[in-house]
């Protein structure tokens, strides 16, 4: 009984050992933000009401779909740039209508 003991106590001590280098980069600053550092996706920060979970996921896989979302948000801007374009626009030939009318 005692060689399982000695046995539970080495595997726990692994296990800690384990943990102590997962956290070993892990920061939690006073508001309460955390941060990854040394990680193999860059630094990455939580605050307040933000999740992140990686399970069973390759890097590589995360890395496209952030690179995916920044395609996205890109493709989002430039719309929007577009729409304000148009905006403008309107608002030219508005002020147009409007000087022709009064003459």
């Amino acid at each position: 009984m005692n060689i399982d003991r000695e046995e539970y106590i080495k595997s726990l001590e692994e296990r800690i050992e384990k943990l102590e280098k997962l956290f070993e980069h892990l920061c939690i600053d006073q508001c309460k933000e955390i941060a990854f550092t040394k990680c193999s996706l860059g630094d990455i920060k939580l605050g307040d009401n933000c999740n992140i979970t990686l399970k069973n996921c390759p890097v590589g896989g995360v890395i496209s779909d952030i690179e995916d979302a920044e395609s996205r948000v890109d493709d989002l801007e430039n719309r929007i740039e577009d729409i304000l374009n148009d905006i403008d626009e309107a608002g030219i030939r508005l002020d147009t209508l409007k000087n022709d009318s009064e003459c």
